[in-house]
């Protein structure tokens, strides 16, 4: 269980079973966090920003810790996946990245086109129930 502001390095990640990021819980973190660890809540959710494999695989790593207390943020617009993408690295959690416990079931899926050419937008429905 993480309570951080930030990404962090994970070295550990492959020693342990499972992570649940909280990122800043407040005052309410202890209840809520006894409340996940013994099923009484779900966890879910998805993740707020790109988490690196390395710190200094973050794109503002070269320009920390600044001069004269001052942090200049020279990344443009390549920040959080898009310096990933356009220095191709694979980060070890990528933005949007997260898991539900929660068991669903699908039915009625349609698509309005079977074919499509580059242009075309295809429309999907389905249903989806908790289960």
């Amino acid at each position: 269980m993480l309570s951080n502001g930030a990404p962090i390095e994970m070295p550990w990640l492959d020693r342990v079973k499972g992570v649940l990021e909280c990122y800043l819980g407040g005052e309410a973190f202890g209840g809520a966090a006894a409340d996940l660890l013994f099923g009484d809540a779900n966890p879910g959710g998805r993740l707020a920003e790109t988490f690196p494999k390395r710190l200094c695989d973050n794109p503002s790593w070269l320009n920390f810790p600044g001069h004269a207390g001052k942090v200049e943020y020279r990344e443009g617009l390549f920040v959080g996946y898009r310096y990933y993408d356009k220095k191709c690295l694979k980060p070890l959690f990528p933005f949007g990245y997260g898991l539900s416990y929660t068991d669903f079931a699908f039915t009625g899926m349609t698509a309005d086109k079977t074919e499509l050419s580059d242009t075309d937008t295809l429309t999907v429905r389905v249903t989806v129930k908790n289960v």
